[in-house]
């Protein structure tokens, strides 16, 4: 028979190893099995048992709930995954629906200087008809209507004083004569010209308006594919919110979780107290964090997301120009940011409206134009990503979907193609 000392000190081995149900089964074992007048268990050891299976229950609980978080955590990383994947589909079709509007307008801006070059030619064929009609009058218009009128050599001598006054009257007639047929052939192919140029000038004004109802749609399609990017970027960035607030959830079992929840807590409204300021000023709904996109090799994209843009350098644009940058398009307001460590110059001309000249510390400058606002002082030393002003069309854009126009010159020398340089830092 066991002694109750032995039971004792076999149940505390059992209790240090912290296997409470184990212990409570054995215990039940041996109680049985102490025959009648043995020594009974304390109250203390009973309560000792109650702690440590207790002590079970509640790690059991929090490992349930830990578990539990990180299927949650999983739930909303799959949804980010998704999220983001749409709005990878959705920026790619707004580059595509960018790169349709800057064809079309492309190819306005060439029908446009193909009317201004046949209009100069109507003028052109105007001056001359109108030369043959002032030159000639009503002479030559008769001349031309009833062919050439000749003069005998007979009547020039019966008329003449000499023989040599009549021969030198009949060269002089014949010089005159031949003179006036030149000049009426001359004014027929005028008349042709002008006719011809006529027609084809027809011909492009029609096409021109055609290319402009284009444009339009164009603009509208732009404008269409927009808003979707808009709205997925905000699942994205909503799903992005989930998944890090499940992730935070999972780690909030620990005392260190929770203060770095704090943090990120105080961070939130931060970010929220800048966003609302932001969005007031410039009456966009778009958080300034959750539209920049993250850093590459300490630049940063200079126009928030969604956005969408195509390769346009050197295009044709109004008044026989040549586009020198790229235009990058987004909801107006979207947070413009500097793309690199540098000072601002503000400036505000007739052709790229309220402007910012960045040059940055390594001694590269940037041009943004169109912009609908400023967020930065004339002389200020900015940070890369640093919230510089806002999407907008003033200036010569005015007609245009809001867009940043953007340039680019290394070293600060020529402006050079920057669209590799976007597509670097704004498509990681």
């Amino acid at each position: 028979m066991m002694r109750a000392d032995d039971l004792t000190a076999t149940r505390r081995r059992w209790l240090t190893a912290g296997v409470a149900a184990a212990t409570l089964c054995v215990a039940l074992a041996l109680t049985l099995a102490v025959p009648a007048g043995a020594v009974e268990v304390s109250d203390e050891e009973l309560r000792l048992d109650a702690g440590v299976q207790a002590a079970e229950e509640r790690a059991e609980a929090a490992r349930d709930a830990e578990q539990a978080a990180e299927e949650r955590a999983e739930e909303a990383a799959q949804g980010l995954e998704a999220a983001e994947a749409a709005l990878a589909r959705t920026t790619a079709e707004l580059d595509r629906a960018v790169a349709d509007y800057e064809d079309a307008l492309a190819h306005y801006e060439r029908l446009v200087a193909e009317r201004a070059a046949e209009e100069a030619y109507v003028e052109e064929a105007r001056g001359l008809t109108e030369e043959a009609r002032e030159g000639f009058g009503s002479q030559i218009a008769q001349r031309y209507m009833q062919g050439p009128v000749e003069v005998s050599l007979s009547d020039l001598v019966l008329t003449a004083d000499t023989a040599a006054s009549a021969l030198h009257r009949a060269e002089m007639l014949g010089r005159a004569s031949a003179s006036a047929l030149e000049r009426i052939a001359e004014a027929e192919r005028g008349y042709a010209r002008s006719a011809d140029v006529a027609r084809q000038h027809e011909v492009v004004t029609a096409g021109l308006a055609g290319a402009a109802e284009d444009l339009l749609a164009q603009a509208d399609d732009l404008e269409e594919v927009l808003a979707e990017a808009v709205e997925a970027h905000a699942a994205a960035a909503d799903a992005h919110r989930e998944a890090s607030e499940a992730h935070a959830a999972a780690a909030d079992e620990t005392s260190e979780a929770e203060a770095e929840l704090a943090e990120e807590e105080d961070a939130a409204r931060e970010r929220a107290e800048r966003a609302a300021a932001f969005a007031a000023r410039h009456d966009v709904d778009v958080d300034v964090d959750d539209a920049r996109l993250p850093d590459v090799d300490g630049m940063v994209c200079p126009i928030g997301a969604p956005h969408g843009f195509s390769d346009t350098w050197l295009a044709p644009r109004s008044g026989g120009r040549q586009h020198q940058g790229v235009d990058m398009f987004a909801v107006h307001g979207m947070p413009i940011y500097a793309v690199d460590d540098g000072t601002v110059r503000l400036s505000n001309n007739r052709l790229g409206g309220l402007s910012i000249h960045l040059t940055t510390d390594r001694g590269d400058r940037f041009y943004y134009a169109h912009l609908s606002g400023y967020e930065v002082s004339d002389g200020e030393r900015v940070e890369a990503g640093q919230v510089i002003g806002a999407n907008g069309n003033t200036g010569n854009a005015r007609t245009t979907p809001p867009h940043l126009h953007w340039e680019y010159r290394p070293g600060g020398g020529d402006t050079v193609n920057p669209t590799p340089l976007a597509v670097e830092l704004c498509r990681p």
